[in-house]
Order: C-alpha cells, then structure tokens, then sequence
C-alpha cells in the first residue's frame, strides 16, 4: 500500500471510526458523535465562550475543502469569515445539510489524497513550503482536536 493510501486509511479511520462498528478508541471519530446530533442540540452553546457543534460542523468542512484545493493544485485563502462562518437557518433542513456538506467534504478529500502519487506526498503543493504529508496529518489532528470538543459540548449539562 503506497503511503498516500495508508495515510487516506488512517484518516478514513480517525474521522469515521470502525467500518464494522463505528468506534474509534484512540479519540472521537467525527461522523459517529454527529449521528444523534439534530439541529437544537447543535445550537446550543452550553459553554460560554465556546463554539457550537454547528459552528464547528462549518469550520472543518472549511478547512476540508482548503486541504482539497491545495491538493489540486489551488492556493486558496480562509479568511475570518470563512473560518468561523455564522449560522444561517437553524432548521433542521439546514443541519442535515451542514453536516452533510461536511461529509461530503471529507469524502472528496480522501479521493484526492487516494491520488497524491509517493513522490508528491513529500513535496509541498504549489504556492507553499510545507509537505503535502505534513498538511495532511494536520487536517487530520484538527479532525481529532474539534472532535474532542464536540465529544465535551455533547456531555455538558446545560443549568
């Protein structure tokens, strides 16, 4: 297995967990914690200074779709905007759709990375200096990282 497959596996496994079963028992697998996540809960904002499930929902599928077009090739910029973007309609509808649209970002990134051939995955994509292996594993990690806090905003009581 060439290291661009193992390394799409391996991020397969940290977003998705378990085909067989979902789990992921080194850190919370994204897709399984949003499965009983509907639109109300995923407004809530039971820390104060914290974003919302939906919040970060947006923020991932950004950061997927930025990984993507420096895959291809692009050197797109996330302004502020892009990165924390609001909420827009809170219906159901638009949950599904956001968390979706994650889901779909997410699927086009691991086609693409599937693509990247060995000689590529140790060279930086056009317009930058770091390792196309070295964003891959930090989408990865930020993967991990916001899914730990989606884990938390899920278990907090709200008063």
């Amino acid at each position: 297995m060439s290291g661009a497959r193992r390394l799409a596996e391996e991020m397969r496994f940290s977003f998705d967990g378990d085909p067989a079963t979902g789990e992921n028992h080194f850190q919370p697998a994204v897709r399984l914690l949003l499965t009983d996540v509907d639109s109300k809960r995923a407004l809530l904002r039971p820390l104060p200074d914290a974003h919302t499930i939906w919040e970060l929902v947006l923020h991932l599928t950004t950061w997927k779709r930025y990984i993507s077009a420096r895959l291809r090739g692009e050197t797109p910029e996330v302004t502020a905007e892009m990165d924390w973007q609001s909420v827009g309609d809170t219906n159901e509808a638009a949950w599904q759709h956001a968390v979706n649209d994650l889901f779909a970002a997410q699927d086009e990134l691991l086609t693409l990375v599937r693509s990247v051939t060995e000689s590529d995955l140790y060279q930086p994509a056009r317009g930058g200096t770091l390792q196309r292996y070295s964003f891959l594993n930090g989408i990865m990690q930020h993967d991990n990282y916001h899914g730990g806090q989606i884990a938390i905003l899920k278990k907090a009581r709200l008063e």
